[in-house]
């Protein structure tokens, strides 16, 4: 696998010895393992969604934390289910062969300013139009767009989704 790396922003690591009850303070010390999800629906458009808050309050796809023991297809499966409403089987999903580091200037949690570090393992889940039809995002969602990879550039979009889109192109819909 080929690690990408993005720092987004004037990024300043705030790492410290901390008490294990302070979850901010494991922001600042820790880099959070995320699984993430290129949501495809049958015209191969990707999934975008307009998020209401930090790390990236603009277009971004699906996905978040993995929680300690759990597989990175059961961490998809619970971040899809969070975000997009949908209930999907840990099989369907297929990881693109890149690991993503993306360093933020911003978090949601506080202090907001000490920015966040994850590590992302993408996944890729092909839908049908009647789970299209079934997505009802959560709350950290405004507005949700289809868009075929290609026309994901850069800008307006974070420079990760146009490798995101990059990926897709050239690792899974180039596959029959």
């Amino acid at each position: 696998m080929i690690q990408r790396h993005f720092v987004t922003g004037p990024f300043t690591s705030h790492a410290f010895w901390m008490k294990e009850e302070d979850y901010s303070g494991a922001l600042d010390n820790f880099v959070t393992t995320c699984v993430d999800c290129i949501v495809l629906n049958p015209e191969k458009e990707m999934l975008l969604g307009k998020r209401a808050r930090e790390p990236q309050p603009d277009w971004w796809i699906a996905g978040g934390k993995m929680i300690p023991g759990e597989t990175f297809e059961e961490a998809a499966v619970r971040n899809v289910k969070r975000e997009l409403g949908l209930d999907i089987d840990g099989l369907r999903f297929s990881f693109l062969p890149r690991i993503y580091s993306l360093v933020w200037a911003r978090r949601h949690q506080a202090p907001k300013d000490n920015g966040v570090h994850n590590v992302s393992l993408t996944a890729v889940l092909r839908i049908t139009d009647s789970e299209v039809a079934a997505i009802k995002p959560n709350d950290e969602y405004g507005v949700l767009q289809w868009i075929k990879p290609e026309n994901i550039e850069d800008p307006p979009f974070h420079p990760a989704l146009k490798c995101y889109a990059d990926d897709v192109i050239s690792f899974m819909l180039g596959r029959r």
